[in-house]
């Protein structure tokens, strides 16, 4: 099960140059503030895709190292040549 929450996020002592380039690329992007705000969040912290792929194959080779990682293909194989 997936749950997904909602939160509200106040920031407090933006200066006012950051403020005032938030607006600014909003309205480029055709975006009020605070949809611009939850982009950007979004960009900078949900996972990539390519970096789960490559954290996973990282994994799979320190656990391969470790005689721990095998192919089920193989064991597939093994298993079917021993009938």
């Amino acid at each position: 099960m997936v749950i997904f929450r909602m939160v509200d996020l106040l920031v407090r002592d933006v200066p006012e140059t950051v403020v005032t380039a938030l607006e600014k690329r909003a309205a480029e992007n055709g975006r009020d503030a605070g949809a611009e705000v939850r982009v950007i969040l979004e960009e900078n912290l949900k996972p990539k895709s390519e970096d789960f792929w490559e954290r996973a194959g990282k994994l799979r080779e320190e656990l391969r190292g470790r005689g721990l990682f095998f192919d089920s293909a193989e064991i597939i194989r093994q298993a079917r040549d021993e009938r």
